[in-house]
């Protein structure tokens, strides 16, 4: 009997190596997260070596130059697993709505139970 795999983790990708460049200019900006920071994905790169002349190349006269735009600090990530999250979050997604639409109509129901005990006892009947 095979185990099943749910649809959203067959994009894992393990044991193949990515490479990425964080690269954070100086000051920043105070009206946006993530403002200043580039997160950039080495592309054919096969080792830190590799990533390390890349990044190099990719940031030349950017690096901790005089103006506003340098790069003050530049990080390599590398990693060996990637999951895209789209289709779990799309299913977690619908499973919220979902919950929350049953949870509207068990108050909605309770509600108008409530009602229907408050005019019975108005009423009389």
């Amino acid at each position: 009997m095979g185990s099943t795999v749910p649809q959203w983790l067959s994009g894992v990708n393990p044991g193949i190596m990515k490479y990425y460049l964080i690269e954070r200019q100086s000051g920043g900006c105070y009206y946006t997260i993530g403002c200043g920071i580039r997160v950039t994905h080495l592309l054919n790169v096969k080792s830190m070596d590799k990533a390390k002349e890349k990044a190099a190349e990719k940031l030349g006269v950017y690096w901790r130059g005089k103006d506003k735009c340098s790069i003050q600090s530049a990080e390599l990530l590398e990693v060996s697993n990637s999951l895209d999250l789209k289709e779990f979050l799309d299913q977690e997604k619908v499973e919220r709505k979902t919950q929350k639409r049953a949870k509207q109509e068990a108050d909605q129901k309770a509600k108008d139970e409530a009602d229907y005990e408050r005019l019975r006892a108005k009423l009389g009947k």
